[in-house]
């Protein structure tokens, strides 16, 4: 009899040192921590984490969703098409896609809005990229030993002309003051193609520096094309993101350019901040898988350690 009320005493011993060892804040912020990293668990399994994506499946979404129904036309007269009639199996660009036309520009309105030096930047850009492929193209009809290299030549000069025609007129509209001669940059490229002998040689390094031009250039008319304010610009640069693109296929079908002599491609501030704030995450971001398992094992940490705290003020019967 004794030992049982003993055995009791102690008993009632222990659960009280664990009361005064837990008290109830404590206890609560334990058995929070515990279920919050449960959860948290959870959510990261299913793919269900606040701000991740909800798979499709779970939404009931389609591709069938995604079509315009209200399109008529089967693209012939400029119209758009009817998707109904697409098939998956279709050519993303088809003869029946046609080019999408820019709508007209007033003039008084688009030189009513200010340039910004962007802008500006572009016309000259463009300007420059005409004093120098121009003359560039017309020399390669003469050193290149390959067909295509020279077609393509043929080919550059001929549009820069017209893009070249295009720039003056609309930088003379704008009060646009362009260069008369190509940068440093390019001048060098120049002096280099003219020290190269005719041959292969050459038909590489013409390829190649001039695939990289136009990459170059390429990226400062999508940003201008993306965000001016000025629809003359806007227009203008639509154009010559075109001719821009069709120069860089060109130049890729000689198949000379050396890809990995391109430089690699990194995103522009603008399109970082529109990643950030449509909701795209990065490596340090909460909602990066990285740091939600940081987050799960901080919370989980925290919880043993509150229970090894604890479990040692028992044991210590503090």
């Amino acid at each position: 009899m004794t030992g049982r009320h003993d055995k009791a005493r102690g008993d009632r011993r222990v659960h009280n040192t664990v009361a005064d060892a837990l008290p109830g804040q404590t206890l609560t912020l334990f058995l929070a921590l515990i279920a919050a990293g449960a959860i948290a668990i959870g959510a990261t399994a299913f793919g269900v984490w606040p701000g991740s994506n909800t798979p499709a499946a779970a939404t009931g979404s389609s591709n069938t969703a995604l079509r315009v129904v209200a399109e008529t036309g089967d693209g012939a007269d400029g119209t758009v098409r009817d998707t109904t009639k697409d098939s998956a199996d279709d050519p993303v660009v088809t003869s029946a896609s046609p080019e999408p036309v820019p709508p007209q520009v007033d003039q008084s309105t688009g030189k009513s809005v200010p340039l910004t030096d962007a802008d500006k930047e572009f016309l000259v850009k463009v300007k420059q990229a005409g004093l120098w492929e121009i003359p560039t193209g017309e020399q390669a009809q003469e050193k290149a030993s390959s067909p295509r290299v020279k077609e393509v030549g043929r080919q550059l000069a001929a549009d820069h002309r017209k893009l070249d025609k295009a720039v003056n007129a609309l930088a003379g509209e704008l009060g646009v003051p362009l260069p008369t001669v190509p940068s440093k940059l390019q001048q060098g490229w120049m002096a280099e193609l003219l020290k190269q002998p005719s041959g292969t040689g050459y038909d590489k390094l013409f390829a190649d520096r001039l695939r990289a031009a136009h990459g170059t250039v390429f990226n400062i008319i999508a940003q201008v094309r993306t965000g001016t304010r000025n629809p003359l610009i806007r227009q203008f640069a639509q154009t010559a993101n075109t001719v821009v693109m069709r120069h860089m296929t060109l130049l890729e079908s000689t198949g000379y350019v050396n890809y990995s002599d391109l430089p690699a491609p990194v995103l522009s501030q603008a399109a970082a901040n529109t990643n950030t704030s449509s909701g795209s995450t990065g490596t340090g971001s909460v909602g990066s898988p990285g740091m939600r398992t940081v987050l799960i094992v901080a919370m989980l940490a925290a919880a043993a350690l509150i229970g090894m705290v604890s479990i040692r003020r028992v044991r210590r019967g503090e």
